[in-house]
């Protein structure tokens, strides 16, 4: 079957969440989206969810994140705040 090819769903941490969240409202989601590689509608459910008190999105679901994981997402979000602020 040709056609449409499944996209995998990712896992983000709390953690990176809350960090690109603050780096949407330093550059503006669009950028910040672009930044990160990831969905601006993602990210605009974050913002939206931190707006309203709700700054763990998914929380009610556990997600099983390995360590080794975590630490990369944190490393990401780390860097990218880092490149925007030079």
């Amino acid at each position: 079957m040709q056609g449409k090819q499944r996209i995998s769903r990712r896992c983000y941490t709390n953690d990176f969440k809350a960090q690109a969240v603050t780096l949407a409202s330093s550059i503006g989601q669009a950028q910040a989206a672009r930044k990160l590689d990831m969905s601006i509608k993602t990210l605009s459910h974050w913002v939206e969810a931190d707006r309203q008190g709700r700054r763990g999105a998914n929380s009610g679901r556990r997600v099983s994140v390995s360590e080794q994981e975590s630490e990369l997402s944190r490393l990401r979000a780390g860097n990218t705040i880092q490149a925007v602020t030079f």
